[in-house]
């Protein structure tokens, strides 16, 4: 591992003398960490992290000044010394210069959702596209803005994770789907997605998670009926059942077994 960047923070009153540290480290071949420290001046201090796996250069540096800038606006200040000019790596392309080489469209999509792009095009139409182009690199910009906005960009969020995958993608769409306060329809496609990314055994749980949260008599029709059998027990029970009972029909198709 190696130390590409530090910040050293100061703070001081009538009843705290404090220090924090912030780091930015390598881990490997386009991963990086930040970890910090935090205590009494002159004492131990305590460690932590803010990525538990590591992350590409940019995404880094932006939770790197994040954290910087909220504790200067707790009124600490950076006592810092400034670090030898090797310690920090040469330029790098943003993910929206990587990709405009290969792809103008997706240049424009990667720019866009890195808030570099001067174009007034509907960010919600945006997201929707990368997911369309199945552009990877957009993952890490899509989870950064979950719940930024109305639930219909969420909506889009998740689809565009389901189809542009990588890193990330699976927790960011797990806690959309496991979050209480998310409406029906995000936790649904947010489902449909993780489907999708899942392995075969991940797959199979999300699935009888599903089952468990059926009616009694569709459920064991399910695990140990025939097609013919749930059939006519699904039509019966919309027949004269409530409005919600239509949920069933979306159960049965993500569980499609």
């Amino acid at each position: 591992m190696k130390l590409i960047k530090k910040t050293t923070l100061h703070y001081q009153d009538d009843r705290s003398n404090k220090i924090y540290e912030v780091e930015l480290c390598k881990l490997g071949e386009d991963r990086y960490i930040v970890n910090f420290r935090y205590g009494r001046r002159s004492g131990k201090l305590k460690e932590g992290t803010k990525t538990d796996a590591g992350v590409i250069l940019p995404k880094a540096q932006q939770i790197f000044d994040k954290l910087v800038r909220e504790k200067v606006k707790k009124g600490y200040r950076d006592i810092s010394e400034t670090p030898p000019r090797e310690t920090y790596p040469p330029p790098q392309e943003t993910s929206a210069q990587t990709i405009a080489k290969a792809d103008p469209r997706k240049q424009a999509i990667m720019q866009h959702l890195e808030g570099t792009s001067k174009s007034e095009w509907s960010l919600d139409r945006v997201i929707w596209r990368a997911g369309e182009l199945k552009i990877a690199e957009a993952t890490p910009l899509l989870i950064e803005l979950i719940g930024r906005g109305r639930p219909l960009r969420d909506y889009c969020i998740a689809w565009a994770l389901g189809w542009c995958g990588g890193e990330g993608a699976i927790p960011a769409l797990m806690a959309l789907y496991k979050n209480s306060s998310s409406p029906e329809f995000v936790s649904r496609i947010s489902f449909e997605a993780l489907l999708k990314l899942s392995d075969e055994p991940t797959r199979g749980e999300l699935q009888n998670e599903i089952a468990e949260n059926l009616p009694a008599e569709i459920r064991n029709l399910v695990i140990h009926g025939s097609a013919e059998s749930l059939t006519k027990a699904a039509k019966e029970r919309l027949k004269n059942g409530k409005q919600n009972d239509f949920t069933i029909i979306d159960r049965l198709y993500q569980i499609n077994n």
